[in-house]
């Protein structure tokens, strides 16, 4: 919410350079407009989500969604993103199972940035320590075998 006020703040800013004849106005205002559509669909339920079922992980960044599997999971964590040192940023990170083939080149650069060979888009409200501990709890139960 406070990204979509901030960009509307901009385009208001926009709008008033560009009634007193400069043009560089056009140039907040189309920006920070694209910035503040983005801001709002972020906003619909559908948008972001995460579902745990007993089959994986469904979650969903700007309405594209994506599946992992229990069976490639091995482990959760928590990775932090900074800027000149600062922590800026919390988020739940994933490596995957030796037997997963998939993107390993990509899955390797990230290892290499991050700690982790995948990573979730959001917290989705929860600190990342809390979320990356409770998929780690559903990862435990759902990988034991059935009986």
């Amino acid at each position: 919410m406070l990204l979509l006020v901030g960009s509307l703040v901009f385009v208001a800013g926009g709008i008033l350079m560009v009634s007193k004849g400069d043009g560089r106005g056009w140039l907040c205002l189309v920006f920070f407009g694209l910035c503040a559509m983005v801001f709002i669909a972020t906003l619909h339920p559908r948008s972001a989500y995460l579902s745990v079922s007993r089959e994986g992980l469904m979650f969903a960044s700007l309405f594209r969604s994506s599946m992992i599997k229990w069976d490639a999971i091995e482990e959760f964590g928590v990775y932090t993103i900074k800027q000149r040192g600062l922590s800026v940023a919390k988020f739940v990170g994933l490596n995957f199972r030796e037997s997963e083939s998939s993107h390993r080149k990509a899955r390797s650069l990230s290892k290499s940035l991050v700690g982790y060979e995948g990573g979730l888009p959001d917290t989705y409200g929860l600190k990342a320590e809390d979320l990356a501990l409770l998929l780690t709890n559903y990862l435990n139960e759902y990988k034991k075998p059935n009986p």
